[in-house]
């Protein structure tokens, strides 16, 4: 009897450690999916910055020059 016992109980710990792996793992995958989309987002309001900032160089006579708060409102975006 106590060896079924302990057959019993080291299954159970085994189904729980598999299952506390397959949570971790897909917390982990979406977080990191949810960085890399961050960062995705951000590379392009930088580079529809740099755009915006080069037609608005190129339309106008004068050179347009962007101050630091200018730039810090968009990062903050």
């Amino acid at each position: 009897m106590p060896l079924e016992i302990w057959i019993l109980l080291m299954t159970l710990f085994n189904v729980f450690l598999v299952i506390t792996y397959l949570y971790f793992r897909t917390l982990h995958f979406n977080t990191s999916k949810k960085f890399d989309d961050a960062v995705l987002k951000l590379e392009r309001r930088i580079t529809n910055f740099e755009r915006n900032a080069g037609s608005q160089i190129l339309n106008s006579r004068t050179s347009a020059v962007y101050s630091n708060d200018e730039l810090d409102k968009e990062f903050e975006r």
